[in-house]
């Protein structure tokens, strides 16, 4: 935490009223961290300790009052929520995310039951898809995916839920919003699917960029093995075959290492 950044948040603070210290001492360290993972916001730039203030009171559990503290960020609402997703999933604030408590907030409270089952039932899905290793390391804490199961549960029920707002309201931005919305609508057809028919198995297979993710990455141990074992074969082809050369004599090679003595 620079002493700027502290100065920065201290200010902004002032205007905002109301904020404990730890707030904006953890603001501030937010605001100096953010600078280094993520070095321009673009349009959003100047609402960065604005965002770094929200985020600090989501973290430390206080109760604020978001609507004002993004006036104060400079920007329009489209712009600031960008940037404050961006801020959020660069240095890892994860939102605690009721799902009845945000169906209450949405007034669609009787879809709360099927939400939670949509979201349990998905994890499910999803796992049968990966490996052993894969399956262990899965991360299902992110806000993403309980809102987007109470989004899709409220669509497929007809309920009016503005998604724009959801979103913003949970720091989600539109790509990973989407990417989730269609695993899930594929793996959950029967509770939220919109579509007519299903898509078959093998599309669902080649499309669905959240399990494609997940197999595609290796583990380090696993290539350490994989070249281990073309290190192995080309060995033993090498020893089993010998190549063929013209019949000069070979000059054997000094190799620069100095002798170990006993």
């Amino acid at each position: 935490m620079s002493v700027e950044d502290k100065q920065i948040i201290e200010a902004l603070a002032k205007r905002i009223e109301d904020l404990a210290e730890e707030v904006v001492t953890q603001a501030a360290v937010f605001l100096t961290e953010s600078r280094n993972k993520v070095r321009d916001l673009g349009k959003g730039e100047p609402s960065r300790a604005a965002a770094c203030v929200q985020l600090a009171c989501d973290a430390c559990g206080v109760v604020a009052d978001k609507k004002k503290i993004r006036r104060h960020g400079c920007v329009d609402e489209k712009t600031y929520y960008r940037g404050l997703a961006r801020l959020q999933k660069s240095l890892g604030v994860l939102q605690d995310v009721d799902v009845t408590e945000m169906a209450k907030k949405f007034g669609c409270v009787r879809h709360s039951k099927v939400a939670i089952r949509t979201l349990d039932a998905y994890k499910t899905q999803f796992l049968k898809g990966l490996g052993t290793r894969d399956q262990q390391s899965a991360n299902f804490n992110r806000p993403v995916f309980s809102v987007v199961a109470f989004y899709l549960v409220a669509v497929k029920n007809r309920a009016k839920v503005d998604r724009q707002e959801l979103a913003q309201c949970y720091g989600i931005d539109e790509v990973e919003f989407d990417e989730v919305a269609k695993s899930m609508r594929d793996l959950c057809y029967n509770t939220v699917g919109i579509s007519k028919t299903k898509r078959p198995a093998e599309e669902i297979k080649t499309n669905n960029t959240l399990l494609g993710r997940h197999r595609a990455q290796k583990r380090p141990l696993e290539e350490t093995t994989e070249k281990k074992d073309s290190f192995e074969t080309l060995r033993e082809m090498g020893s089993a075959k010998q190549i063929p050369h013209s019949g000069k004599r070979l000059k054997q090679m000094t190799l620069p290492f100095k002798k170990l003595e006993k």
